[in-house]
This record gives structure tokens, sequence and C-alpha cells, in this order.
């Protein structure tokens, strides 16, 4: 099902219900009651993955790689790769349309994670990595030394590349039907093991803290008039006193 954004402006049901399951996500993790289960999980993932690497040189390389800093530039060529995709598969007038309303999701995107951590700053909570809480763990980057490889943080919640990835897939599924949203889904879904495999994420930074921003952000978008009426109105607003923005973007989509 693709969602149109003359349908409504407002979604009600949509907003709080993924705001209620966000909340749900993370009392269930905050809650002593239901942590254990959440920590049990956490350790028995890290354990899993970590002892996994400690024989196989190619094992341990491949790991390595896919951890080192320009590995992330696949995963933004392949997000804004569909995203080409799915700007230009219409007519002119729609491209320009779906070009303001991609630009307006990330700008969302970046500000609901820029919240929340600014709200854990002000908390002063910082969560670290597994490698760093584990005095045993084995460290790949001391197996690994001739590549910089992204091991261990002080700052693992939420995380940030499963924020990124699951709005992302969420929003062609939404935007672009099923066949997009599948594709999406297949090709984002092995970035979300590198950070996890090496140790330098916990499983709840994303099962507890992406999920929760992605659900807030999700639900903000696609509930609100921010999906609809605000395109619309930036679409004028270029057009009335941005020209030269406008005109920029009229030349991207004639190309």
């Amino acid at each position: 099902m693709v969602i149109n954004h003359k349908n409504t402006a407002w979604n009600p049901i949509l907003l709080i219900t993924l705001n209620l399951l966000a909340a749900f996500v993370l009392i269930s993790w905050l809650c002593p009651t239901t942590r254990v289960w959440w920590d049990f999980i956490d350790f028995s993932t890290f354990i899993f993955f970590n002892n996994s690497l400690k024989t196989g040189k190619g094992w341990q390389t491949f790991w390595a790689m896919c951890n080192w800093r320009l590995s992330d530039v696949p995963q933004f060529i392949l997000i804004f790769g569909i995203a080409l995709y799915w700007i230009t598969k219409q007519d002119k007038e729609s491209a320009k349309q779906r070009i303001i309303e991609y630009f307006i999701f990330i700008f969302l995107c970046f500000f609901v994670n820029f919240l929340f951590k600014a709200i854990l700053a002000f908390l002063d909570y910082r969560r670290l990595s597994p490698t760093k809480v584990i005095h045993d763990a084995f460290r790949l980057s001391n197996t690994i030394t001739w590549l910089i490889t992204k091991d261990s943080s002080n700052t693992t919640f939420p995380g940030d590349h499963g924020f990124v990835l699951i709005c992302a897939s969420v929003f062609y599924w939404l935007k672009g039907g099923c066949r997009l949203g599948f594709i999406s889904s297949i090709l984002f879904v092995p970035f979300l093991f590198p950070r996890l495999v090496v140790g330098a994420h916990w499983a709840t930074d994303i099962l507890v803290g992406s999920i929760f921003m992605s659900l807030i952000t999700i639900g903000c978008y696609f509930g609100t008039p921010i999906q609809s009426s605000v395109p619309l109105w930036v679409a004028n607003k270029l057009e009335k006193h941005f020209p030269a923005i406008d005109s920029f973007i009229n030349r991207l989509v004639d190309r």
C-alpha cells in the first residue's frame, strides 16, 4: 500500500499507536522486571558474536573491514540510490514534490535524533559498548591492526545506524509500495550487524533505542500534516521566496 499525501493531513490512530508502541518498548527496557530479559538478549548476543571472532583470519578481516569508517559509504549510496529511483519514476511535478518530501523526512530524522541525544546528555546518561564493559571481551582492533576498526564506543545508545536504516526502510514501504519496501529491507538489514558483531553496540541499542526513535519519527511524519501539508507549503515558499533553490530542483527533475 502506498500512502498518498493528498488523502488526509492527520492520522491520529497511526500517531497514537506508534507513540504508544514506542513508549512500551522504552518502558519495558527501563522497568527492572522486564529489563532482565533485555539484558539476557544483550549478553547472549554479544557472547555469541564475540566468540565467533576469536578464530578465522578471513572472518576477522571481513568484520574488520565492515567496521572501517569508509564502510558506511555503501549504505548511504544504497539509501540515496533507492530514493533517487523512487523520486524519478514519476512525472516531473511529482518528482519535485517527492524531493521535498524526502528532505523533510531526513530533516525530521535528524531532529528526532538530536532531540533524543540532547535529552540523554541533559540526564548525563552514557552507555558503554560491551567491549568496554566486559573485561575479557575479544577486541578485533587488537588483532587486525592494519585497519582502523571501530569495535568500541562510549555512547552506544541509541543506535544511529539502526535508526537511519529502519526509518529509510519504513519510508520506502509506505511511500514506494511493497516491492520497493521489500527490496530496501533486504538491502538494509545486513548493515545492522557490523557494529553488533564486533561489540561496538549492544543488541538493545537497536532493538530498543533505534526502534523507539523510529516509531516516534514514523508516527510524527505519517500521522501528522508533516507528510501532507508541509511539503506543499515548502514548495510554495521555495517558488515565491527562494527562486534559486526552486530553479535548482526543477533542473534536477528535468534531467
